[in-house]
């Protein structure tokens, strides 16, 4: 994942749930996966976005 965003490529992280879920708890949320790389990279967290399905059309163009 570093050496796409070092040469200055997108990179996506999908995750199948949005929020947490107590049903899946091994499984990590959309909002889970984002706080993590904001963490891992946080000298480029005005680059990391979160998108999911429930964003309307304009708010995922923003993301994108």
């Amino acid at each position: 994942m570093i050496n796409k965003i070092r040469q200055d490529q997108q990179v996506y992280v999908v995750s199948p749930l949005i929020e947490e879920s107590e049903k899946l708890e091994d499984v990590n949320s959309a909002f889970q996966e984002y706080e993590k790389v904001v963490e891992m990279f946080p000298e480029l967290k005005d680059k990391i976005g979160l998108m999911h399905g429930r964003l309307k059309a304009d708010e995922k163009a923003k993301v994108m």
